[in-house]
């Protein structure tokens, strides 16, 4: 009985070592590879504000220069804001679009590859987002005492508040819950 179970112990070694043989052999046949998208302006660059698409095919970050902000995408400057708003910098799913929050003064908008929407008091700090068929925008918005949620341009239903990270669409991105 004994020597069964030491044959299976060593049975069991040697597999997990030719396995691992095998393994190693097939990392070692990986192929690596390089390629620019586009050079970036470290002096300008807030490095938090990075972001890649994602296909991996884009890169976008916000810029600094003379106390305004402006996002460059693939090396594209856009316009210069008072603020863009932290962590707000998204590609769309299909990685074509992209999205952040803006200021001037002291009204914020969204802005969609470049063309701004209407002018609120806040944008809500963690809730811009895509729809899953990179179709539609969402984020949750305030003007004077209420917050609502804007759909598209559209708003929604005022409320007391909106929870940040709490806007979710359906896979299908017909509808969103918050």
């Amino acid at each position: 009985m004994f020597r069964r179970v030491v044959a299976l112990c060593l049975i069991a070694f040697l597999v997990c070592i030719g396995t691992a043989i095998l393994a190693e052999g097939e990392s070692l046949n990986r192929v690596v590879s390089e390629r620019l998208i586009v050079q970036i302006d470290v002096s300008s660059c807030i490095p938090q504000s990075l972001t890649v698409s994602p296909d991996s095919k884009h890169v976008a970050y916000v810029a600094v220069e003379d106390d305004k902000r402006f996002v460059v995408v693939d090396g594209q400057e856009g316009k210069k804001y008072d603020v863009i708003g932290e962590g707000s910098l998204i590609f769309s799913p299909d990685s074509k679009q992209v999205t952040y929050a803006a200021g001037l003064g002291d009204k914020r908008f969204v802005v969609t590859d470049e063309e701004e929407g209407k002018k609120y008091d806040v944008i809500g700090v963690g809730t811009l987002i895509f729809s899953p068929d990179s179709e539609r925008v969402a984020y949750g918005a305030k003007l004077g005492n209420k917050w609502f949620v804007v759909i598209d341009g559209q708003e929604g239903k005022k409320y007391d508040g909106v929870g940040e990270g709490t806007l979710i669409f359906s896979p299908d991105s017909k509808h969103l819950t918050y």
